[in-house]
């Protein structure tokens, strides 16, 4: 058994803050406003058996 645990980090926005679309509906468009910045973050945990 041979356990691997590995930290995965995004580095780049993964929110679109120029939303046109969001425009005519202002209740779906502040939630879009309301976050400064949105990064990709995991912890995996793998076990491999041999």
């Amino acid at each position: 058994m041979c356990p691997e645990l590995k930290f995965c980090f995004g580095l780049t926005d993964m929110l679109r803050h120029d939303r046109p679309d969001l425009a005519d509906d202002p209740d779906r468009y502040k939630f879009t406003q309301s976050l400064s910045k949105a990064v990709t973050r995991m912890v995996v945990l793998t076990f491999y058996f041999e």
